[in-house]
């Protein structure tokens, strides 16, 4: 049986992907193909590079603070400035993305793994042409994959550059261009890319969606988390039709964790394998082993 396991966004919270591999491979399920949107692509291509979990924790944990924190503080003081003396400056966004490319670039170089064809796993990565509002797919093989009017597929690329394209949140990350287009996050259309798995092969999928779930969250208190609350909420109803087409949900309750609370990524994984393990027998029955 050939298994897909699609990953969703969730900032910070994609370091519980971590611990939902280690439970599933402990208990003899490995994933055939993955696929990934926004921080959850990060996971998927260094699992698809052929990164162990214990690595893939290290290269969190040592460099998760120095990829997320890459503002741009010109552009931030010139729209501060704009906004204050009624200027017109066209921002498309405050975090650079250069340093999190780079270091994705720098891990992938070990695995030789640098474009996207060169991948140990067939994997997805799916990011949204904010100009057409098609979804661009990054894959490692398009066979099976036919180009429709919402959706293009894409294998000459770079991994660090298909990722950088899937993480841009919305406001929050400049946009990143590849071929002319501008690319924002692929969970605005795509939260969990589950068809193009069953596409590429995959018999069964796993779905985990650490997004905003229909339940109540606390402490939506800030300017960020207030937009990628919005920004979930909004995907959650797009993506309720996709989700049902799952073989299994995982649903890890971490809510709590902010999007850049980068103190808390050893937590996240550790919850994400905890959460994992207790739905074991669930996850098999679903999948016929």
């Amino acid at each position: 049986m050939h298994i897909g396991l699609a990953l969703s966004g969730g900032g910070v919270r994609g370091a519980v992907h971590i611990g939902v591999i280690k439970a599933l491979e402990e208990n003899g399920i490995i994933p055939s193909f993955i696929s990934g949107t926004s921080s959850g692509s990060i996971v998927a291509s260094l699992y698809s590079a052929s990164f162990n979990v214990n690595e893939i924790e290290e290269l969190f944990k040592k460099n998760a603070k120095n990829m997320i924190v890459d503002f741009d503080l010109s552009e931030l003081f010139m729209y501060v400035k704009s906004l204050m003396l009624n200027l017109h400056k066209n921002v498309d966004g405050f975090i650079k993305g250069e340093r999190i490319k780079k270091v994705l670039t720098d891990t992938f170089i070990q695995k030789d793994c640098l474009h996207i064809k060169q991948m140990r796993i067939p994997i997805a990565i799916p990011a949204v042409d904010i100009n057409t509002a098609k979804t661009v797919m990054f894959v490692s093989d398009k066979k099976n994959l036919y180009d429709k009017d919402d959706i293009t597929y894409e294998d000459n690329i770079d991994v660090a550059s298909a990722v950088r394209a899937s993480i841009s949140i919305p406001v929050l990350f400049k946009p990143y261009i590849i071929n002319g287009k501008k690319l924002v996050d692929g969970g605005i259309k795509n939260s969990v890319p589950i068809d193009v798995l069953k596409q590429m092969g995959a018999d069964k999928v796993i779905v985990v969606n650490l997004g905003y779930a229909g339940k109540m969250v606390s402490d939506i208190d800030d300017v960020l988390e207030i937009a990628v609350q919005a920004l979930d909420i909004m995907t959650y109803q797009l993506s309720k039709p996709i989700i049902k087409e799952a073989d299994y949900l995982l649903m890890p309750e971490v809510y709590d964790v902010k999007l850049i609370e980068v103190g808390r990524i050893p937590e996240c994984i550790k919850r994400g394998y905890e959460f994992t393990l207790k739905k074991i027998p669930e996850i098999k029955k679903a999948l016929g082993i």
